[in-house]
């Protein structure tokens, strides 16, 4: 957006709510045309989650013609309160319907009120679960992008290089073991299904996690190298509306991919049953199985259908 000639203010995240998404060491040095003292009041200012104050809100009316708010609807409700530019909601997915959650959040009338308020949700089979009000709003569906790290490693998983790994590991995904519930319920998951240390956990670790499984928090970089030796990707949410990022990214490379049917992942596929799908967990820790054995023919396959 810079690039395009845009004036662009992307807040620091100040909220004692953790996020493994945030980037907490904002310096604060920020390229911009406004006035200074505008730059330090918006630096300032809790954005997520918390009231925004009149001069803050002053300011974002005077200078900024667009807003885009992402992800989380606990940041959108006070945003909506003071600015009155255009807005531009971009989702990625939840694992819960938006509109239940607006409606009981009384974001209904904040939005609706508005002419200038557009709904971009990354794929449309999130619509599914939605109310039909939301699907009435302003909406124009924005793809995933993949970072161009990624891109540049396009296809450079070959099944060769991993047949010398001990025991053909896998990855799967789960930050936040052990501080956040949701994510806890699919690490006991991985246990009662996945145990043994031939499946490595990617994942963000707020508070370390005692199981040699774990890997932990990774530098980018080295996520991608140590994603690229796996022998395959398991990825066992089941959440229909909303697909995190790393089986994708894999894809990517050019690996291959297990998934339980339903999934959104699953769901990209519309109505094929692609090979690295499988019915339940029980059948997912079978597929996990072929693979973890050196499979070449379900390897190739199931990279095919990707």
């Amino acid at each position: 957006l810079r690039m395009l000639g845009y004036e662009v203010f992307n807040p620091p995240y100040l909220s004692s709510i953790i996020d493994q998404s945030a980037v907490i060491d904002w310096s604060g040095s920020v390229h911009s045309t406004l006035p200074h003292e505008a730059i330090a009041i918006l630096s300032k200012t809790q954005f997520f989650y918390n009231p925004i104050s009149s001069e803050a809100a002053e300011i974002l009316n005077q200078y900024f013609e667009i807003a885009i708010v992402t992800i989380d609807p606990n940041w959108l409700k006070e945003f909506l309160k003071v600015y009155h530019g255009k807005v531009i909601y971009r989702v990625y997915g939840q694992s819960y319907p938006l509109s239940h959650f607006m409606l009981n959040y009384r974001l209904l009338d904040l939005i609706t009120e508005r002419e200038n308020f557009w709904f971009c949700p990354h794929h449309e089979e999130v619509l599914s679960t939605e109310d039909s009000w939301i699907k009435r709003l302003e909406t124009r569906v924005i793809p995933y992008c993949l970072a161009d790290e990624v891109m540049a490693l396009q296809d450079s998983w070959t099944f060769e290089k991993n047949t010398c790994l001990p025991k053909y590991s896998l990855g799967l995904m789960c930050p936040r073991i052990l501080d956040n519930p949701y994510y806890r319920h699919y690490y006991n998951v991985i246990k009662k299904y996945f145990r043994g240390n031939e499946y490595k956990i990617f994942g963000i670790q707020i508070v370390p996690v005692p199981n040699l499984q774990v890997i932990g928090t990774l530098d980018r970089k080295d996520f991608l190298t140590a994603l690229n030796k796996l022998s395959g990707f398991i990825y066992h949410y089941t959440e229909p509306t909303t697909c995190y990022l790393p089986p994708i990214e894999y894809m990517t490379l050019g690996g291959p991919v297990l998934f339980l049917k339903g999934c959104l992942l699953s769901r990209y596929f519309k109505n094929v049953s692609p090979p690295g799908e499988a019915e339940n967990l029980t059948a997912l820790v079978n597929l996990a199985q072929q693979l973890k054995k050196g499979d070449y023919t379900l390897s190739h396959e199931i990279i095919t259908s990707q």
